[in-house]
């Protein structure tokens, strides 16, 4: 298989500034110069295996990440394999490991995560879960479509000066009032929403937690 120095460069570079590090800083964690990994960055070579493999070290990755193989997108080939079969990015995936994970990255360094696996599958297993997640969905579409009319109404806005809009004054008004009732609708779907979805929270926890009647 060909592999191309320019997106083992893009790669080298996107994971660097996820840990915030510079050129320099990251070439002192390998024992090279930040020049060096300057140009791995820019693509002008491709580095050799034992560099590739102490950045897949620092940056928690596998090689066929860095070497831009498509079953790697997400920085290893199960994470990867996952998040096609969820859905769910490597974000949100790796929150999820944070949460059920034994390593010290992890909650607690990963002292109590057989406790918070337990709880985990309590909340998703929960026949109010799904209602949650509807609800939220609900807030969601709130906010999209709110952006989007309000993206339209500007973008009709046209660019006047005081003499024009004499001319154009209705129209003007108009749309400063489609803004006023896209504003209030928006307020009050949050509302009837947002307090939807606290009626949902109760049922959730009610579902997880009983007591005793």
């Amino acid at each position: 298989m060909q592999y191309s120095s320019e997106i083992i460069g893009k790669n080298i570079r996107i994971e660097r500034k996820k840990l915030c590090y510079s050129q320099e800083k990251l070439g002192q964690k390998i024992g090279i110069t930040g020049k060096q990994i300057s140009i791995y960055e820019k693509g002008k070579i491709i580095p050799p295996l034992d560099i590739l493999l102490r950045l897949c070290e620092i940056f928690g990755c596998e090689l066929g990440y860095l070497l831009g193989e498509s079953s790697y997108a997400e920085g290893t080939k199960l994470l990867t394999a996952i998040s096609n079969y969820t859905g769910l990015s490597s974000k949100a995936l790796k929150q999820i490991v944070k949460i059920t994970g034994q390593t010290r990255d992890c909650i607690h360094w990963g002292y109590h995560s057989d406790e918070y696996r337990a709880v985990l599958n309590k909340l998703l297993t929960s026949k109010y879960f799904i209602e949650f997640i509807e609800t939220m969905k609900k807030l969601d579409d709130v906010y999209s479509k709110r952006k989007e009319e309000m993206q339209k109404i500007d973008q009709s806005f046209p660019e006047i000066t005081d003499k024009i809009r004499e001319y154009i004054g209705s129209h003007f008004e108009s749309l400063i009032d489609q803004k006023y009732s896209i504003d209030t609708d928006f307020e009050y779907n949050m509302k009837v929403y947002r307090f939807d979805l606290q009626e949902k929270f109760i049922l959730l926890l009610n579902d997880l937690y009983k007591t005793d009647e």
